[in-house]
């Protein structure tokens, strides 16, 4: 039986880690010799399927694991996140600046306060 975890530990140098099964809280071992996604090395937080083993000492270990996303292009929504995200930013940052500018210059319109800010330079 297949289970699905993310992999919450992992030490490039050393080549293991550790992966928690959803649902249990389970930790068990994870070795970068049973990963089945070609030269790609896990890092903490992705999500991967595998089955469950034992090592020559009886303890619990994964087996045959494979990444959930391997081979999935990036889908537009996951893409398009950052790019939404730093417009809003930009977007927030200039009303900030302009209502700056209005309330430090009392008796100005909006309109004004944006000239100043686009083409009028104290010097």
């Amino acid at each position: 039986m297949r289970l699905q975890g993310r992999v919450t530990e992992w030490n490039n140098e050393r080549g293991f880690g550790f992966v928690t099964q959803n649902g249990t809280g389970a930790r068990t071992f994870l070795h970068a010799s049973e990963l089945n996604g070609g030269s790609r090395c896990p890092t903490v937080g992705n999500l991967i399927t595998y089955e469950l083993g034992k090592d020559e000492k009886g303890r619990m270990q994964v087996r045959q694991a494979q990444f959930v996303d391997a081979g999935r292009p990036a889908t537009a929504r996951e893409t398009g996140a950052l790019g939404s995200a730093v417009v809003g930013l930009l977007v927030v940052l200039l009303v900030g600046y302009v209502s700056y500018v209005r309330f430090s210059n009392p008796n100005s319109t909006v309109s004004a306060s944006i000239y100043k800010i686009v083409s009028a330079r104290d010097a």
